[in-house]
């Protein structure tokens, strides 16, 4: 199984902050809101106009399943649900093209839609103004295409095939959350994308909790922060104030790396990948790129460079193993694990 991407919405306010993982579709203003376990602007809502992510590398074609996981809530109640039922949740696309599309029905169970066409459909409900985490595990094809439901992890749902999954295009590069209308709008959370690579082994992970963990000291910096120490100039949990407290640098290979808050999980908790992620810009004439600094048990990881533009973005890498032995992580690595970033 690989996981190209998860998304905890912790910290994030506004659009401006979702780049360049997620793009606006048509400019509507990002509101925040709780998270499903209480995080303040743990979560996104009322996304009337639709976003959508790039995922890269995804890109499973016709022969590799795709699997998505996110938390839901409509806004709606279930009045509005009965009279105005079925709206677009989600979509699978290709470009601008609409492969495939999940939907919420007037009965509160979700389908698999390609164009008008209904192919295949839940047997549990996502009842109104209620978190439920909802997985869609889906083949992309003319035909022989496949799509399984997982509902708040419970079992039970049999896999729709010889389904015509695919509506326009031939390989799904983005996939597109979406609210059709003022009824529709809806909360965002824990979002995690997949595919199955190599074909066949993607699956459910179940219902899943993406936290976000915060440098709390400097284990080595070369930077020059604008507070007394490093790591208070990038502990924000919200990239809004880049420009008041950050850390700065005009010299190539200078590196930052910091020790991270404890994240809390249990040690029975499966843990399917981490994610390094920085808010970066530059703010001189000339190439400044930054790479991503990862360090567990003294094995790092650098990744490739990072273009910077005089505009912030916000760039990751994804970890699914442990860099120190390709082991699954485990809540001690993980709390002993250290991050940063480097200039190239």
């Amino acid at each position: 199984m690989t996981v190209n991407l998860i998304e905890s919405w912790n910290g994030i306010d506004n659009f401006a902050e979702m780049v360049p993982k997620w793009t606006s579709e048509g400019g509507a203003p990002l509101n925040s809101g709780a998270g499903r376990f209480g995080e303040t602007n743990g979560s996104i809502n009322q996304i009337s106009s639709g976003y959508a992510v790039s995922a890269d590398p995804l890109n499973p074609g016709t022969s590799d399943k795709l699997i998505i996981g996110f938390g839901y809530k409509t806004d709606a109640t279930q009045v509005d649900i009965v009279a105005t039922a079925p709206w677009t949740i989600v979509e699978f696309r290709h470009g601008t093209d609409q492969m495939c599309k999940i939907v919420l029905n007037a009965d509160n169970t979700i389908s698999a839609v390609t164009d008008a066409a209904v192919q295949h459909t839940s047997l549990h409900t996502v009842l109104a103004q209620t978190w439920h985490y909802i997985e869609v595990k889906i083949l992309l094809n003319n035909g022989a295409g496949t799509c399984q439901f997982q509902i708040d992890g419970a079992v039970g749902e049999a896999e729709g095939t010889n389904l015509d999954t695919l509506f326009n295009g031939s390989a799904c590069d983005n996939v597109r959350w979406i609210s059709t209308g003022t009824n529709e709008d809806w909360a965002l959370d824990d979002c995690y994308l997949g595919d199955s690579s190599p074909a066949g082994a993607m699956d459910f992970l179940g219902d899943t909790r993406v936290i976000t963990l915060l440098p709390d000291g400097d284990d080595s910096v070369q930077f020059t922060p604008t507070e007394g120490d490093n790591h208070s100039g990038v502990d924000d949990t919200q990239t809004v104030v880049a420009d008041t407290t950050y850390n700065e640098s005009n010299t190539s290979g200078h590196k930052d790396l910091f020790t991270m808050s404890a994240s809390g999980i249990d040690p029975a908790d499966t843990i399917h990948g981490i994610t390094v992620n920085m808010w970066t810009q530059k703010v001189d004439a000339g190439a400044a790129d930054m790479r991503l600094e990862l360090d567990s048990n003294a094995v790092t990881d650098t990744s490739s460079a990072f273009t910077q533009t005089t505009s912030y973005g916000w760039f990751s890498k994804f970890h699914p193993l442990n860099i120190d032995g390709n082991v699954a992580w485990t809540s001690t690595t993980v709390d002993a694990v250290k991050a940063g970033y480097s200039r190239v």
